[in-house]
């Protein structure tokens, strides 16, 4: 998950800092809010990447890069 996160904010530097990933994960929740609602979100629109070998869904990428940058 990490490495995912480190990836995501090296190719993505506009959301390089915790505040920004907070932002961008609260800016596309839906009402009530719901992680997994996002997700599933994201791949039924097909807004995902493939990173380090894995699909994954933006939302998911964010939450990893903001854990690769709270777990410093």
């Amino acid at each position: 998950m990490r490495n995912i996160g480190l990836r995501y904010r090296a190719l993505v530097p506009t959301e390089n800092e915790v505040h920004a990933l907070y932002a961008a994960i609260l800016a596309a929740r839906p009402s009530p809010p719901s992680i997994a609602r996002l997700v599933a979100q994201d791949f039924a629109v097909g807004r995902t990447m493939v990173l380090q070998g894995w699909v994954v869904s933006v939302t998911e990428v964010r939450q990893s890069a903001l854990f690769s940058l709270l777990s410093n």
